[in-house]
């Protein structure tokens, strides 16, 4: 099973995994990744009733299965993009794990790729 988790930095509220897409995001191409070493998935999220703004962020982790995996892609080398009209790369810090990815720094929300960058 695919997942992803969002952890708000603060309060209660709720951010929504919107959907999870089982191909490559269609502008992959131009994303600074090493295309033939990624996740060919994508993520959108989406805010549900989170509201960002001021220094309010959220933690980003993306779970996926070993066969995900593509290429001979090391898991240690791997970074989230961000797509919102052009890629966007985390200021945050990283943990990743064979089947997982997290960044804790993220203030606006879209779809999110994971591969090896170029």
């Amino acid at each position: 099973m695919m997942c992803a988790y969002l952890l708000v930095s603060c309060g209660v509220d709720t951010v929504k995994l919107h959907t999870s897409t089982a191909s490559s995001h269609a502008n992959v191409n131009t994303s600074g990744l090493n295309t033939t070493k990624t996740i060919a998935k994508y993520w959108t999220v989406t805010p549900g009733t989170f509201a960002l703004g001021g220094s309010r962020t959220f933690k980003l982790k993306i779970e996926f299965l070993p066969g995900d995996i593509a290429g001979g892609a090391d898991y240690n080398s791997f970074v989230l993009k961000k797509y919102n009209a052009g890629w966007a790369d985390p200021a945050g810090a990283y943990t990743r794990a064979a089947t997982s990815i997290e960044n804790d720094n993220f203030a606006s929300f879209s779809d999110f790729i994971i591969g090896e960058a170029q």
